[in-house]
């Protein structure tokens, strides 16, 4: 029961990347550089620093702790009206890091992105999906591989108020059917 929970999980990220807002006036936030200490005696100390260049955006942070265990990384992004894609990455001072990056275009009413996920411990996923908005509501799918081999997918066909969710791994395939319960 797990692995279809985690299955589940991995496709609804995947069908999320794929529905990615392509609305390049959403890049709103702040922009420049902050700094602040903090925790006791202001021992430990962040740092920030954001810049927008027309559809490109990148920032980078910094934190170390009073006993000087940090965490730092940094992410860059580009999102036009019809696509977008963004990397990060990120590391503790202890050596431990994880890298992500993912794209996704708009055409017409479909939605596709792909994306994917390493940890510096081997460990990482995969992922790409599709949405489609149709007439009475939305259609998509969606694919994760572990670096193991593992593959789930999924799909969903439906509104808000009815429709049907599957997902498929190696243990089977299990299906949902569901109803608005208000009509």
């Amino acid at each position: 029961m797990k692995t279809t929970s985690q299955a589940a999980l991995a496709t609804t990220v995947s069908l999320i990347l794929a529905g990615i807002s392509f609305d390049a006036t959403a890049r709103g936030g702040p922009v420049g550089h902050a700094e602040r200490s903090f925790g006791p005696n202001g021992g430990g100390f962040a740092q920030g620093t954001r810049t927008v260049t027309g559809p490109a955006a990148s920032s980078s942070f910094s934190a170390n702790g009073p006993k000087g265990n940090g965490v730092s990384g940094n992410a860059t992004s580009v999102v036009t009206p019809n696509s977008a894609s963004g990397q990060a990455h990120v590391e503790t001072t202890g050596g431990r890091s994880v890298d992500a990056q993912g794209s996704g275009k708009k055409s017409g009413d479909t939605y596709s992105g792909q994306g994917t996920v390493q940890t510096s411990g081997g460990y990482g996923a995969t992922g790409k999906g599709e949405v489609t908005k149709t007439d009475t509501g939305v259609s998509g799918s969606g694919t994760v591989t572990t670096n193991s081999g593992k593959t789930a997918s999924g799909s969903v066909d439906g509104n808000r108020d009815t429709g049907a969710v599957s997902v498929t791994t190696a243990n089977g395939t299990k299906s949902k059917s569901y109803n608005n319960p208000r009509y």
